[in-house]
C-alpha cells in the first residue's frame, strides 16, 4: 500500500517511513501542506495521515482547498493530532471529506490497523 505522511516533525516523520517500510508499505513525507497539496494532486494514495497544526498552512486548510479544488473525492483522509477538537470542528471536517481524527499520542501498531484497514 502506498501512504502520505503530513507532519512538521522530521523526527516523527523518520520515525513512521521506518514503521511503514517494516510493513512493506510505502511512506511518501510531505513537511507541509503545500508540498502535500502537489503530492496529493499528482500522486494516488491508498490513505493519508494529516496532521493539523503546521506552520503557514495548516492541516485544516489544506483539506478546504482540497476540497475547493475538487480533489477530495475517493481520498481517505486521517487527521491525526494532539489538540484538542470539539464535536462540532471533527463533524466540519467530516463534512469536508476526512475519514475520522486520530488522536496523538498513538501506539504506531494501532495507527496502522486504522489507516490501512480503510
Amino acid at each position: 500500500m502506498k501512504f502520505l505522511f503530513v507532519d512538521d516533525d522530521p523526527s516523527l516523520s523518520e520515525m513512521m517511513c521506518l514503521f511503514f517500510e517494516k510493513k512493506d508499505d510505502t511512506l511518501v513525507i510531505a513537511d507541509n501542506a503545500d508540498s502535500a497539496y502537489d503530492l496529493i494532486k499528482n500522486t494516488s494514495f491508498d490513505s493519508i495521515i494529516l496532521h493539523l497544526a503546521m506552520p503557514k498552512v495548516s492541516g485544516v486548510d489544506l483539506i478546504y482547498r482540497l476540497n475547493k479544488d475538487g480533489l477530495m473525492d475517493g481520498k481517505k483522509i486521517f487527521v491525526y493530532t494532539a489538540a484538542p477538537f470539539s464535536e462540532k470542528d471533527l463533524n466540519e471536517l467530516i463534512e469536508n471529506g476526512i475519514v475520522t481524527w486520530i488522536r496523538k499520542p498513538i501506539p504506531l501498531s494501532k495507527l496502522y490497523e486504522l489507516v490501512s484497514a480503510a
